[in-house]
């Protein structure tokens, strides 16, 4: 992949607690590929056109939903994908704001785990519950064991962060 393909994803995503982790991002959900090889099953021809998820609903090399600047340019794409994320950071944000409302003795969660918690959503995750929940003292977090996929997820993403499209 280009330099100038990992420096846009960097740049998108510069303040965070891991800088390089939309990286990681792409690198999971699309091999870091905006395009594909695809047939068209009428004509029998193949052709070069933009990367879909298996059922449809997203596309790119961020997996996002499909627009007209999504499908056909990866800097739309990736900046949809940023916007996306950054959605499920404030999510996580208040899931934590929320939880130690609750439970004054349970500390906030690190910014690291807030991008593990919005890393579990962005994949759709989010039916399964929660990428932390407290634990029964209600003095920390601990990982959650209802969903090892989502789990595996943010771990894999984490590994390619950075080097990943390199």
């Amino acid at each position: 992949m280009p330099r100038r393909f990992v420096n846009e994803l960097q740049s998108l995503y510069s303040n965070g607690a891991t800088p390089n982790l939309l990286v990681g991002v792409a690198f999971v959900e699309s091999s870091c590929r905006q395009f594909t090889n695809i047939q068209n099953p009428t004509l029998n021809i193949m052709g070069y056109g933009p990367l879909e998820s298996m059922s449809g609903n997203f596309v790119g090399m961020m997996q996002v939903p499909p627009s007209q600047s999504t499908l056909f340019d990866w800097i739309s794409n990736a900046t949809s994908g940023r916007s996306i994320f950054g959605t499920k950071l404030s999510d996580a944000a208040n899931y934590s704001a929320q939880q130690t409302a609750a439970h004054p003795t349970l500390p906030a969660l690190t910014a690291t785990q807030q991008e593990d918690e919005a890393l579990w959503q962005y994949a759709g995750f989010g039916s399964s519950g929660h990428y932390y929940l407290p634990d029964a003292t209600f003095t920390g977090w601990m990982t959650t064991t209802a969903n090892p996929s989502g789990v595996a997820y943010a771990q894999n993403v984490r590994n390619h962060a950075g080097t990943g499209c390199a």
